[in-house]
């Protein structure tokens, strides 16, 4: 466990690293920044791989007038999540690097700066919830299947949060990173 917590904080610093390298110089961030998202992805897929009790590391929420429970392995947001950020970077970085080789600089109109503003935001955003719950997914879940049961409220919330969190921003990080891709298609087209 111990040399668990220190991988996954060796890559939080490096993704500390590559968010002010990305606000610093934007061409070269991206780049950290995919570099850093790809460790993780390999890191982590990894260890869904040799996890054998993956299924019990679950979110369980409970609904108490029907007396049903509802299970949702956190690799069932997890690992989607972190491969879709991926693809985010990488979408991001082909934009990046052709934008620099192109013109130099990246050189964008107004409402492909704010995209790309936001995108910063969220992927820094998407991936502290990613990291949080990975914390969680090696580190709360050791052996016992009901250990969901047993955390405390506030911080069975923040669980619920990074999921939710983990859920929803990283289609919507793919999605923009495509349409910034886009730049790429409009400016070779003619």
């Amino acid at each position: 466990m111990e040399r668990t917590f220190t991988k996954y904080f060796y890559i939080l610093l490096m993704f500390i690293v590559s968010f002010i390298a990305m606000y610093k110089t934007e061409a070269i961030g991206f780049g950290l920044v995919f570099a850093v998202q790809t460790i993780y992805t390999i890191v982590f897929m990894i260890e869904i791989i040799k996890d054998l009790a993956r299924n019990g590391k679950a979110l369980v929420l409970s609904f108490p007038k029907t007396d049903n429970d509802v299970s949702i392995p956190l690799y069932w947001v997890l690992l989607p999540g972190i491969l879709l950020q991926f693809a985010a970077s990488l979408l991001t970085v082909m934009s990046s690097n052709f934008l620099q080789k192109k013109y130099n600089s990246m050189k964008l109109d107004r409402n492909l700066r704010w995209n790309i503003d936001r995108y910063k935001w969220m992927f820094i955003t998407v991936t502290f919830a990613l990291l949080g719950l990975t914390y969680s997914y090696t580190s709360d879940f050791n052996n016992d299947a009901d250990k969901f049961i047993k955390f405390a409220s506030s911080y069975k919330s923040l669980l619920i949060i990074l999921f939710v969190i983990s859920s929803i921003f990283p289609i919507m990080n793919v999605f923009n990173a495509s349409n910034l891709s886009k730049i790429i298609v409009t400016s070779t087209d003619g």
